[in-house]
């Protein structure tokens, strides 16, 4: 089989494109030159285009000018599509969820477990990858076995947006364990993913939900036993299946509206719902975030659990202040920069994350004196 032909294999919907520059299903390497893109020209046959024939704003590189203007072939929207085909390494502002306390009532909504994890982003084009945080950050080197995974999925170009948590032995996320993972057990990172922007020069933002995830399911099926994982929905009754995840110890669920568009930012077509636990902690300190909000440091049973702000009405944070103030103790468990400890005998009722060892997202309620 000769180049031509082999070009031809990897050409979608080829008699769609005629006389036009397309990409390949996949780059193909010759003699160690990787290519990404054909054009035809007039006789329907092959004229081999080195990556990238266009840069990043989809101008043509001059290589690629000459040839396509000598060939006599016109661009048409493949030209924006190799644009935004050289742009998926890139990160893409994330949709973020909006807090609720009640998952959505109604037929309309899908519901996924929120998994305890990292936010992240990996982005591929022409067998390469990159991990970003939610922020746009690099964490590729953080991530690299996911990344090599990535690299498998049977596209040029894509983004992935998921979360990458660790599971312990009943196969539940545990923030708590993510960060030692990430620095001493990468290849234990899972990537739970749950929405697929721009294959191969796609744009899927205006895509109903369950388009975009039924492509994403159907790339991630290619890959099986891969460290990429599709995030399953349930499209049953949300109070139902928030009441089984809380049932079972997880951080909660996230309910998305049937047929939402993906749009970056804060969105009410996507809801996320918490579960939490409340319980007693001994107060063992105060000490004040980077803004200067108070927070109780906590323990329980002997062991130091976290902190939680301090939100208590007027009459019980005066008193909370109050007590600390005549109960200062000279030395605590450990040293905190910038803590100031107190004796035993006040205690504390925190709402806290389920789902961690260590208190998550705590506030405390109420105080008790013993």
């Amino acid at each position: 089989m000769d180049i031509a032909e082999v070009l031809l294999e990897l050409v979608p919907d080829r008699h769609e494109h005629a006389h036009e520059v397309v990409q390949l299903y996949r780059p193909l390497q010759v003699d160690g030159q990787l290519y990404e893109a054909v054009a035809f020209n007039q006789k329907d046959r092959p004229i081999i285009l080195a990556t990238p024939p266009f840069d990043r704003s989809g101008r043509r590189t001059k290589a690629a000018a000459k040839r396509i203007s000598a060939a006599g072939l016109h661009i048409s929207e493949s030209r924006t599509r190799f644009a935004s085909l050289m742009n998926h390494l890139a990160h893409h502002p994330t949709m973020q969820p909006t807090l609720s306390d009640t998952p959505p009532t109604g037929p309309g909504w899908l519901h996924e477990i929120k998994y305890d994890g990292y936010r992240t982003q990996v982005g591929m084009r022409s067998g390469h990858a990159l991990a970003y945080s939610r922020n746009g950050h690099n964490w590729t080197t953080k991530y690299g076995p996911i990344c090599e995974a990535a690299k498998q999925l049977p596209v040029i170009s894509a983004l992935i947006d998921g979360e990458v948590c660790v599971q312990d032995g009943n196969g539940v996320t545990d923030f708590s364990a993510l960060p030692r993972a990430m620095a001493e057990r990468p290849h234990d990172l899972v990537f739970f993913a749950f929405d697929l922007l721009h294959p191969d020069g796609v744009n899927l933002e205006d895509r109903p939900l369950e388009e975009r995830r039924a492509k994403l399911r159907w790339l991630l099926d290619q890959v099986p036993g891969s460290r990429l994982v599709m995030s399953d929905e349930f499209s049953g009754d949300g109070q139902s299946f928030f009441k089984l995840a809380d049932k079972h110890g997880l951080e909660g669920i996230v309910s998305k509206r049937k047929g939402s568009r993906y749009r970056s930012g804060s969105s009410r077509d996507w809801f996320k719902i918490k579960c939490w636990k409340t319980d007693w902690f001994e107060v063992i300190g105060v000490e004040r975030d980077k803004e200067g909000v108070p927070q109780a440091l906590l323990a329980q049973g002997g062991c130091y659990m976290g902190s939680a702000y301090l939100t208590l009405p007027g009459d019980m944070s005066e008193l909370f202040w109050r007590w600390t103030e005549r109960h200062e103790a000279e030395n605590g468990p450990f040293r905190k920069e910038g803590a100031s400890w107190v004796q035993p005998g006040l205690t504390a009722q925190v709402r806290f994350l389920k789902g961690s060892d260590k208190l998550r997202h705590a506030v405390v309620r109420e105080i008790a004196v013993q």
